[in-house]
């Protein structure tokens, strides 16, 4: 993990800007943070790590913008790229995965699983181990998608495998979260929990 000193040269150098320290968020930021344990007492904790903070924004930001955010229930030891939660209702969160098309179905074992949005540039990505309390999640975004959204892809087979060797190439990409968040900007992604700019939500 980078060392506090490191984070804040990244911080000083991102071309977004800073990342938002607590009293830079909207209100509304703040109102839906606070319950899952990402509070001013948080973020004055994590004051020096920006790195971790930008990725607890960054996963907020599309969370919310898909309707995800409802299933994160609390802070379970989230690290840099990875936000680690404890889910409010993880059959909940297993039946809207199964039942969306723009993700791939996790597998039926409860203790291990994953799902990717067939999404090709940054993809949301859950899992979950095997050893870690049955509610506990990993959420992250890769800049490179595995999976497209179309079943048809066989159609045109090189596109998904030029897909695939994107991501096979850039395995840690999901750690840069400065990144992630350009990304998500370009996106059209909400921009004021990203840049802490007071605008309101955009629509992804």
């Amino acid at each position: 993990m980078a060392s506090p000193e490191d984070d804040a040269k990244t911080d000083a150098d991102a071309a977004a800007g800073p990342v938002p320290q607590w009293a830079e968020l909207p209100d509304y930021v703040q109102h839906e943070l606070t319950p899952c344990g990402y509070d001013a007492t948080w973020f004055t904790e994590q004051a020096q790590a920006p790195i971790l903070r930008l990725t607890v924004l960054n996963l907020y930001v599309k969370l919310k913008g898909l309707g995800l955010w409802r299933f994160v229930g609390a802070e379970s030891g989230s690290q840099p790229g990875c936000l680690h939660f404890l889910c409010t209702d993880i059959e909940g969160l297993r039946e809207f995965l199964m039942s969306s098309s723009d993700f791939t179905t996790p597998q039926e074992s409860k203790v291990s699983w994953d799902s990717r949005e067939r999404r090709a540039v940054g993809a949301l990505h859950f899992k979950q181990f095997d050893g870690w309390p049955p509610a506990k999640v990993q959420a992250h975004i890769d800049p490179h998608g595995l999976l497209l959204h179309s079943d048809l892809w066989w159609l045109i087979p090189v596109v998904p495998l030029g897909q695939m060797l994107a991501h096979a190439a850039d395995p840690t990409g999901y750690t840069e979260v400065y990144r992630i968040r350009n990304l998500l900007l370009e996106q059209g992604w909400d921009p004021a929990p990203l840049t802490g700019r007071r605008t309101g939500p955009l629509v992804a």
